[in-house]
């Protein structure tokens, strides 16, 4: 379960960090093992410049591709399958919610359910 694909659309400034954005949506990317695009505006109006630097990160939260600060149409192959394959594979991302009715902590095969089945409860 989970998403492939998010699309973040922004208004970041010149004035802002633009590696903080960068970074951030990497972080949530990689978190949350999904692939993440974020599309920002360009240009200037009322005042504001717009930084563009639009970003399409993996699962693993790489960079795929990164437009610079002019108008364009960013382009970037996307392995839809990766996110959840990867998700699988994490413990923290593929665990479902545990009650006292579908586990029991004895004899469960997952060791990484039994160590959060505590908090379940």
């Amino acid at each position: 379960m989970g998403a492939d694909l998010i699309i973040i659309p922004t208004a970041n400034t010149s004035a802002e960090l633009s590696e903080m954005f960068d970074w951030e949506v990497r972080v949530q990317a990689f978190q949350n093992s999904e692939n993440i695009a974020m599309c920002n505006r360009t240009g200037r109006e009322n005042g504001m410049d717009f930084c563009g630097g639009s970003v399409v990160i993996d699962p693993l939260g790489n960079i795929t591709a990164h437009a610079d600060d002019s108008e364009q149409l960013l382009y970037a192959d996307i392995d839809m399958s990766s996110a959840s394959e990867i998700r699988a594979e994490k413990p923290c991302t593929s665990l479902i919610l545990i009650t006292n009715k579908t586990i029991d902590k004895k004899s469960s095969h997952n060791p990484y359910t039994q160590d959060y089945a505590q908090f379940f409860v």
